[in-house]
């Protein structure tokens, strides 16, 4: 059976492959802000090809199981095995993008914060709004050059749609205002930007802290279920036994 859907995926691979591809790019902003976070980058054509990339693991990692269940069928060994396989290799591409997401929801706090203080730093030494976002912008390395400040809004515009953080959406009304007014009219502005993005940074450091102590706690409790397993099992032996 496995050798026979086998040779049928080999068959059609093209057209899976494309209308899995088609698939995905139709229901696309279902996963838009997961593709931002694992390519740190705002730039489509990244997430066209980290898809495709993926697309086409899957695949090998689905022939592969249907190799391996045949093999199994063939010298009799139990297909569990197989399915064991599958499900740690499964979770472990699960923590993989999780750790990555993670990784990057942190960066770009980091990012964002040096953004702002660079910004009003070059618009204090008295540089025009444009010069100070080209050298501010440096910082934040999910995003590309700009040539206009009407781009630099949009790239921060299509930031907030990715991560939905009002601080994000802060700092488009920053850019905006920053059209209009000068740096002096802005200063409580970039007061309360700067205090949340360090409130969000503490709060991600202290979570990351509380996961560290978590995953610490693991070995004790394990060690504590085994010693009460060992305690009551000849109880339960005795009890089960009559």
């Amino acid at each position: 059976m496995e050798i026979l859907i086998l040779l049928i995926i080999l068959y059609f691979k093209g057209m899976i492959l494309e209308k899995t591809r088609e698939f995905i790019f139709l229901k696309l902003h279902y996963v838009d802000e997961l593709l931002f976070y694992f390519s740190y980058s705002l730039n489509p054509k990244d997430y066209e090809f980290i898809t495709i990339q993926w697309i086409y693991r899957l695949y090998q990692f689905l022939i592969s199981l249907l190799i391996s269940s045949a093999l199994c069928r063939y010298f009799g060994i139990s297909i569990q095995i197989v399915v064991v396989f599958a499900l740690i290799v499964f979770l472990i591409i699960l923590f993989s993008i999780s750790s990555v997401v993670e990784k990057n929801k942190s960066r770009l706090i980091n990012d964002l914060s040096r953004f702002v203080f660079i910004y009003e730093l070059y618009l204090i030494q008295g540089e025009n709004q444009l010069q100070a976002l080209n050298k501010a912008a440096v910082s934040i390395q999910a995003m590309g050059p700009a040539r206009s400040v009407e781009e630099h809004w949009e790239n921060f515009q299509k930031l907030f749609s990715y991560t939905k953080w009002l601080v994000v959406k802060r700092i488009v009304i920053l850019l905006e205002r920053g059209m209009h007014f000068t740096q002096m009219d802005m200063s409580m502005d970039f007061v309360q930007i700067s205090d949340e993005l360090f409130r969000r940074s503490y709060q991600d450091r202290k979570l990351r802290s509380e996961k560290l102590e978590n995953l610490m706690l693991l070995p004790m409790v394990g060690d504590l279920l085994v010693m009460v397993l060992y305690i009551v099992s000849p109880f339960l032996g005795v009890i089960i036994g009559g």
